[in-house]
């Protein structure tokens, strides 16, 4: 068995994954994640169900489906050309906070960076807002610490971003170290940079950037406050679909542990973003500069 950290947990299980971090003292909640092989393949369609006593989420890519035994146990079934690298992608940026989530953490749907001062920037919008590419431009100009791209978990007035990976969506990786494939069947590619900076990183949230493409001549930014701000943030609950009555109204309360947190809405004219991407991030710089 494999034993690693993650997101604040201790992690047991019978697959290398990509982490090079050490487990934390026996003080520390444990899950051990099991990974077996079906019999014969199956059809894995994407959708939750709950049964009496197990949740089953099925992830289509992944030609996995993974089932929520209690507190402690987590058991995928992979149809036999299953890549281990893809359930790792799986359990890590979809499985681990949904367990996470219905366990009365708070995971919201963010792109994040890290400064050497462990000051996270946490970074949010809809799908194709630029996200991705937004960090990735970020992370070029060598201040940043540790990017993740997809989840961010709010633990115990703790906050941990995900594992380092990002959307193909952004051709200069010069930064990294190396880029290995997650799969053919997502477009998704793990971006693994120096060793030293990929570990169970801690940080301390300091603001939200809120981004949204608009029909709008330049740049422009405000910060939200009251009802509105409490809205966006609701907007970007992991997974919320898939929660319980009961789990959604738990993680929506959830979400005042971060109404103290500055968010700005970031309106970046929605006609040639990529060919005016630096100035986006040269102003986003700004911004980040500004609240430390």
């Amino acid at each position: 068995m494999y034993r690693y950290s993650l997101y604040g947990y201790n992690i047991e299980t019978n697959i290398a994954m990509p982490l090079n971090t050490e487990i934390k003292d026996n003080d520390t909640k444990s899950i051990e994640f099991i990974v077996k092989y079906n019999k014969t393949d199956i059809e894995i369609d994407d959708k939750l169900y709950l049964e009496k006593d197990v949740r089953i989420y099925n992830i289509s890519f992944s030609g996995s489906y993974f089932i929520f035994l209690n507190e402690e146990k987590i058991v995928c079934y992979r149809n036999k050309d299953v890549l281990d690298s893809v359930v790792f992608s799986c359990f890590v940026n979809f499985i681990m906070p949904y367990y996470l989530q219905i366990n009365g953490c708070l995971c919201l749907h963010s792109s994040s960076i890290v400064n050497e001062q462990g000051g996270l920037t946490a970074i949010m919008g809809d799908s194709g807002s630029g996200k991705s590419t937004l960090v990735s431009k970020l992370m070029e100009l060598n201040k940043y610490k540790y990017f993740s791209d997809d989840i961010l978990v709010l633990l115990e007035n703790k906050c941990f971003p995900s594992y380092p990976y990002i959307k193909n969506v952004y051709e200069n990786y010069s930064w990294l170290k190396d880029v290995k494939s997650m799969g053919t069947k997502t477009e998704k590619k793990i971006l693994c940079i120096k060793e030293e900076k990929i570990h169970n990183m801690e940080a301390r949230i300091t603001r939200v950037i809120y981004l949204k493409k608009e029909k709008v001549d330049k740049i422009t930014k405000y910060e939200l406050f009251g009802t509105d701000k409490i809205i966006h943030l609701i907007r970007q609950i992991f997974c919320i679909n898939y929660l319980t009555p009961n789990e959604k109204k738990e993680a929506i309360e959830a979400v005042s542990c971060i109404v103290n947190i500055p968010l700005y809405i970031v309106l970046i004219p929605e006609n040639n973003y990529y060919e005016n991407l630096k100035e986006v991030a040269a102003e986003i710089e700004e911004m980040i500069y500004d609240v430390e």
